[in-house]
C-alpha cells in the first residue's frame, strides 16, 4: 500500500465507535452521573443522529468530534489520545479503494482486521480458504459462482492483495482447518485443481501457516454448519468473521460471546483433525489421483 492509506477506514471507524459506546456506558463511573445523546450533540454543536452514527460507526469520523466526546465522557487523557489516531487512521483513504465494487461491508472488516490481527484461524467446509487460493482456483471459483465477468479480475486481484499478509515484514499466522471433502471438489479443471493442491502444500510450509484435514471419516464435530474466521489481536477483542448463507450471510463482530462459542469449536478442530505431515500426506495423495488431462 501507498504511505497515508490504511486497509479498511471502515475497521478503524467500528473501533473507535466500541470505545465510545464503552466510554458513554462507563461514563457515571468517571463522573457520577451519565451522558445523554442530547447532552452530547449540544456540547458538540450537533445533532442526535450524528451522535448515533458515530456510536455505530457509520460515517466518516471528524477527530475533533471524537476528542470531544471522549473527553465530554470524562475518558482519561491516553485514552482521549489513542482514539483520536484511530479517528485519524479512520479518515485515510483505503488500499482497497480499487476492489470496493466486489467487497462489501463485513469483507472489509475482515480485511482490516487482518493487518491489524497476529493470528487467523479458519475453518473451511466448502472451498479453499481465500489466503490460500491460487489464481487460477480463485477465477474459476468467482466465474461459477456467477460474478459479472468485468467483476472477476477485481475478485481475484482483492484475493492476492488478501494473501500479502502472509508474507509481509511481520506476516500473520495463519491456522487452517479444511474438510477433506475440499480437496476433492473439482473448482474449474483438473490442472486448475493440481495447481491448487501443491499451492496448499506449498503455503503450508511456510512456518507462519499451518494446514489440517479434517477426515470426511471424523463424522460430526462441533464446528459443522458454516465457515468461520477468528481473528486474535494485541491491542483489540478477538473478532469472528462468518459467512453462512443465505440464513446468516456474511458478519464480522467482536461479541465476546459468540467468539467464545466458535473457540469451542476451533478446541473441537484441533481434537479431531490431521496432524501437519499427515495432512500433507492427504493432500499428496489426492493430487496424485487427479487424473491426466489429454
Amino acid at each position: 500500500m501507498e504511505a497515508g492509506q490504511v486497509e479498511s477506514p471502515l475497521w478503524w471507524r467500528k473501533q473507535v465507535a466500541r470505545e465510545l459506546v464503552q466510554l458513554r456506558d462507563t461514563a457515571d463511573a468517571r463522573l457520577g452521573r451519565k451522558v445523554s445523546v442530547t447532552e452530547a450533540a449540544k456540547a458538540l454543536g450537533c445533532s442526535v443522529g450524528k451522535i448515533s452514527g458515530m456510536h455505530a460507526g457509520d460515517g466518516r469520523l471528524n477527530f475533533r468530534d471524537v476528542r470531544d466526546l471522549t473527553m465530554l465522557y470524562g475518558t482519561p487523557a491516553d485514552d482521549v489520545e489513542r482514539l483520536t489516531e484511530w479517528a485519524k487512521r479512520s479518515a485515510r483513504p483505503s488500499g482497497f479503494k480499487e476492489f470496493a465494487a466486489v467487497m462489501g461491508e463485513p469483507l472489509a472488516e475482515l480485511i482490516g482486521g487482518e493487518a491489524e490481527a497476529h493470528t487467523e484461524i479458519d475453518y473451511e467446509h466448502g472451498l479453499m480458504p481465500g489466503l490460500l487460493q491460487c489464481e487460477a482456483y480463485a477465477e474459476a471459483q468467482a466465474i461459477a459462482s456467477g460474478i459479472e465477468p468485468e467483476q472477476v479480475a477485481a475478485v481475484v486481484g482483492l484475493r492476492k492483495k488478501r494473501q500479502q499478509r502472509l508474507t509481509d515484514d511481520d506476516p500473520l499466522t495463519l491456522e487452517v482447518f479444511i474438510e477433506e471433502s475440499v480437496l476433492h471438489r473439482p473448482i474449474g479443471s483438473t490442472s486448475v485443481m493440481r495447481v491448487q493442491l501443491k499451492h496448499l502444500l506449498t503455503t503450508g510450509t511456510l512456518p507462519n501457516v499451518n494446514v489440517r484435514v479434517v477426515r470426511t471419516r471424523v463424522g460430526y464435530h462441533r464446528a459443522l454448519g458454516g465457515r468461520f474466521i477468528l481473528l486474535s489481536f494485541t491491542d483489540f477483542p478477538t473478532a469472528i468473521y462468518l459467512e453462512q448463507p443465505p440464513v446468516i450471510g456474511s458478519r464480522y463482530a467482536d461479541d465476546s460471546a459468540l467468539v467464545a462459542e466458535y473457540q469451542e469449536k476451533v478446541a473441537s478442530l484441533r481434537s479431531v483433525a490431521e496432524g501437519l505431515e499427515e495432512s500433507a500426506e492427504l493432500i499428496e495423495t489426492v493430487m496424485g489421483d487427479l487424473p491426466l488431462e489429454g
